[in-house]
C-alpha cells in the first residue's frame, strides 16, 4: 500500500490507497495481440496468417519477424472521425504466395505503440510448415514409355503373323483398334482367344 499525508490548516491526516490502482494507471497502455494458428500447406500455394491486438492507439507500428528476424513493418497512424466512421486498426495480415521449403519457420508479430504511451507486445507466434512436392523420377517414366513400345511393337508383329493365315486386313485393324482401348494385359488375352477361334472365320 502507498500512504499519501495531506496538511490542512494547521490539522494533518494521512490515508492509504492499494497500491495495485497506481500501478494500473501506470501500466494501462498493455495490451494482448493474438496470432492465428500454425498452418501447413504445399510448396507453391499460398498461405495467410494474421494477428490481431487490443487497445486503442493513435499512433503505432506493426513488425512480422521471422524466426527473430524483420521481414516486414508497418506505421499506423488512427485517425477516428465521426463522419466517415473509419474504424482503428486492430489487425494485421502476412500473406506469402508461391510458397518455398525455406519459408518454414516461426513467424511472430510484434506491436509497438507510440503514442499516447510507448509500450509493445507481441504474439505467441504461427508456425509455417512447407512440404515439398514429391518430384517424379523422369528416368522412370522414360523406361515405362520405352517398355510400352516395345510392347505394342512385338504385339504388332504377332497381330501380322496370325493375319497371314488368311483373317484379313479388317481383323488387324479391329485387333489394332481394340488394343488401343484395352491395354495391353487385356489385349493379351483377346489375343490368345481370337487365334483360339480363328477357324470360326
Amino acid at each position: 500500500c502507498l500512504k499519501l499525508c495531506c496538511f490542512c490548516l494547521g490539522c494533518s491526516f494521512h490515508f492509504t490507497i492499494p497500491l495495485l490502482s497506481v500501478l494500473a494507471s501506470v501500466s494501462s497502455g498493455t495490451f494482448v495481440v493474438t496470432q492465428s494458428p500454425d498452418v501447413s500447406v504445399m510448396e507453391g500455394e499460398t498461405v495467410n496468417i494474421t494477428c490481431c491486438w487490443t487497445g486503442k492507439f493513435k499512433r503505432f507500428r506493426v513488425y512480422w519477424l521471422k524466426n527473430q528476424t524483420v521481414i516486414r513493418s508497418d506505421y499506423f497512424i488512427n485517425q477516428p472521425n465521426a463522419f466517415l466512421k473509419k474504424e482503428e486498426k486492430k489487425c494485421s495480415s502476412l500473406n506469402i504466395s508461391s510458397v518455398r521449403t525455406e519459408d518454414s519457420g516461426t513467424y511472430i508479430c510484434k506491436v509497438t505503440a507510440e503514442i499516447p504511451s510507448l509500450t509493445e507486445a507481441k504474439g505467441n507466434g504461427t508456425v509455417i510448415t512447407v512440404k515439398a512436392k514429391k518430384k517424379k523420377d523422369k528416368r522412370n517414366r522414360e523406361e515405362v514409355k520405352k517398355d510400352d513400345n516395345t510392347d505394342q511393337h512385338i504385339g504388332c508383329q504377332m497381330y501380322g503373323l496370325r493375319a497371314t493365315s488368311g483373317l484379313g486386313d479388317n481383323f488387324i485393324y479391329l485387333l489394332l483398334k481394340i488394343r488401343r482401348y484395352v491395354g495391353a494385359e487385356s489385349s493379351a488375352l483377346l489375343r490368345n482367344r481370337a487365334w483360339e477361334g480363328r477357324t470360326l472365320f
